[in-house]
């Protein structure tokens, strides 16, 4: 195996190690997002969402 050939391969996986961080880093992400988003959602439905709570006369 010659020298480049074996440059190329190592460029390769360099390439596929950071194509492989990006993805997890991708999926972190989104994940993430989606629990804030879920708790947003949560903290308007238990405070600010007053159409759920029973009419009373007072």
């Amino acid at each position: 195996m010659s020298t480049q050939q074996e440059g190329e391969k190592m460029t390769e996986m360099k390439t596929e190690k950071r194509s492989m961080y990006k993805r997890l880093l991708k999926r972190l992400f989104v994940g993430l997002l989606f629990i804030v988003a879920l708790g947003g959602y949560g903290v308007y439905w238990a405070f600010f969402d007053m159409n759920l709570l029973p009419k009373v006369k007072v």
